[in-house]
């Protein structure tokens, strides 16, 4: 079952390779990946570049959120 939906995933995640143009000798083409997909894909581009401040960035918004609701 795990492993279904593992190859699920991975297939949604790196989409559909088209040959282009079809039939070419030549290992030329590109992935269709459905949009949440490239969404998925934006987003983990972000946060590979800017991890070093996002991750103090987020904990600083919720020690703040705590913070305010304690009082």
């Amino acid at each position: 079952m795990m492993e279904k939906i593992n190859t699920f995933i991975r297939g949604w995640y790196e989409g559909l390779y088209i040959k282009e143009p079809p039939g070419s000798p030549f290992v030329l083409g590109r992935y269709q990946r459905h949009w949440t997909s490239n969404v998925a894909h934006k987003i983990l581009e972000f946060y590979s570049k800017e991890w070093k401040w996002l991750l103090p960035f987020i904990v600083g918004l919720i020690s703040v959120f705590i913070a305010l609701n304690k009082s």
